[in-house]
């Protein structure tokens, strides 16, 4: 039976052990001798043990995984999502009571309501698994589902996907809805956009360019569908507002709060006079800031005391949520 850890949204990190580092095949092998292991730590990074890349030995010398390190089981690539889709999943009657657990727990932490992000690429798969929770019983909390594009495959792919699929975003009802589309233009801490002259760990991820992100703003636009952007860096958000304002100024329209900015780190006092006068909301993670304050502090130091300007944003009238993509502290 294998052991695999899921989530795409840096759920956990390395510096959160007490090692201090991924762990590597030996010690995998050490602390689970009998199942193979797929250690994902998103959003494209994992650590097998010995059975498990010898059960994937197949996959792992394709021409596709390329540049890992068969020594020490440490695989950062794209494809290491692709990999673990081949892995067997659990039956659907073990997902369901693993939904009702989660269900329950989060219950009885007061929580009646949520907004899930969307793991990239499975909202068919998602939307069915949450409609069989309700329908049984299982599901106690009012959910919105993101549809999110995965940026492992082509923007054409996914785009298709969106518009062909059985569900558009704000199908449902009160109790279970589709949402917003997502996209992640940038990446964790150390990969964050930042702006030209601010302090970057390295270079910066930019997963979209200017024509993808306006096609996708021309077709919420047209057809009134929320649409949310992970910006973790202030040059994301500078050139999310861009995009913005070249949609507009071609003739379309947005109602307020229909773009959402998520995380929004960093976000300038001009961002902010913009954010308010596009109706563009900014969701602020304070969580999320707690339990990687480590990680942010190294990728930027003293600047992270200007990640997120709380009073700047409520002084300007900005559209501010709070919530939180990590777990409740």
């Amino acid at each position: 039976e294998w052991i695999q850890s899921f989530g795409d949204d840096g759920a956990w990190h390395e510096s959160q052990l007490a090692e201090g580092h991924l762990p590597d095949r030996h010690s995998l092998d050490r602390a689970v001798p009998e199942h193979p292991v797929f250690l994902f730590r998103g959003p494209d990074t994992v650590v097998l043990n010995t059975l498990a890349i010898q059960a994937l030995c197949d996959q792992l010398a394709a021409g596709a995984v390329t540049d890992w390190d068969a020594d020490d089981g440490i695989l950062c690539h794209p494809q290491a999502k692709f990999l673990q889709r081949s892995l067997p999943r659990p039956s659907r009657a073990r997902t369901l009571e693993l939904l009702r657990a989660a269900s329950r727990s989060l219950l009885r932490m007061g929580i009646t309501g949520g907004v899930d992000p969307g793991l990239p690429a499975t909202f068919d798969d998602s939307w069915r698994l949450y409609g069989d929770a309700r329908r049984e019983g299982h599901l106690l909390q009012r959910i919105y589902l993101m549809n999110r594009f995965d940026y492992r495959r082509t923007f054409e792919d996914e785009m298709a996907r969106l518009q062909g699929g059985p569900t558009s975003p704000l199908d449902g009802d009160d109790f279970l809805r589709a949402w917003a589309v997502k996209l992640l233009l940038d990446g964790e801490f150390a990969d964050a956009w930042m702006r030209p002259g601010e302090p970057a760990a390295g270079p910066a991820t930019r997963r979209y360019s200017a024509s993808q992100v306006d096609a996708v703003l021309s077709l919420c636009s047209r057809r009134g569908w929320p649409l949310c952007f992970h910006t973790l860096g202030g040059g994301a958000i500078d050139f999310m507002i861009e995009r913005v304002k070249n949609v507009c100024r071609q003739g379309l329209q947005f109602s307020p709060a229909q773009i959402s900015l998520a995380h929004a780190f960093f976000p300038s006092q001009e961002n902010v006079v913009d954010c308010r006068a596009l109706g563009v909301a900014l969701a602020v993670q304070p969580l999320l800031m707690y339990v990687f304050e480590r990680e942010m502090a190294a990728a930027w130091g003293a600047f992270t005391q200007q990640a997120t300007p709380l009073a700047t944003m409520l002084a300007a009238g900005v559209l501010a949520a709070g919530g939180s993509d990590v777990l409740p502290c």
